[in-house]
């Protein structure tokens, strides 16, 4: 009786000291994972100074077969609300949806969600079309690349 006392008191203070030695850690490895490294906010302006370049959602901003705006969309409208909100833009919608009432529901969830956080959205108009840039033919593109590289490119 006296040696299973002592077993369960030795137990209750292993588990007692292996849980108190863990909470500061998993405090601490939370807050870790909650603080921006340097080369990460390095990485978010280039990231931002590109999206600036081409201000686009796409169908992965969404989640599947709903007009709901995914987890991935929010934080890109968030990340485009300040260009959004200071110079009013086209916000381009790249989809390779059929069905125009879901692109129609899905427009329209983006703009309540950009409204939501604090958006002019009269200024702000979204429309289904490729992403942003300089477009050019596949031909044009083949020539460009057989004029540069010779005729062994592209062919």
């Amino acid at each position: 009786m006296l040696l299973r006392s002592a077993l369960m008191g030795m137990g209750a203070m292993i588990a007692l000291a292996t849980t108190a030695c863990q909470a500061p850690i998993q405090q601490r490895v939370e807050v870790m994972a909650n603080e921006p490294t340097a080369p990460e906010a390095a990485m978010r302006n280039m990231v931002d100074n590109a999206r600036s370049r081409n201000l686009a959602i796409a169908d992965v901003h969404f989640v599947p077969h709903t007009s709901e705006i995914s987890g991935l969309g929010e934080v890109a409208l968030e990340r485009y609300a300040p260009w959004l909100e200071t110079y009013g833009y086209t916000l381009r919608y790249e989809t390779h949806l059929t069905d125009e009432e879901l692109v129609v529901k899905r427009i329209a969830h983006a703009r309540e969600y950009l409204a939501l956080i604090g958006c002019d959205v009269d200024r702000i108009r979204i429309t289904p079309m490729m992403s942003g840039g300089r477009m050019m033919t596949a031909v044009d593109a083949i020539r460009i690349m057989k004029s540069k590289h010779g005729a062994a490119a592209g062919g």
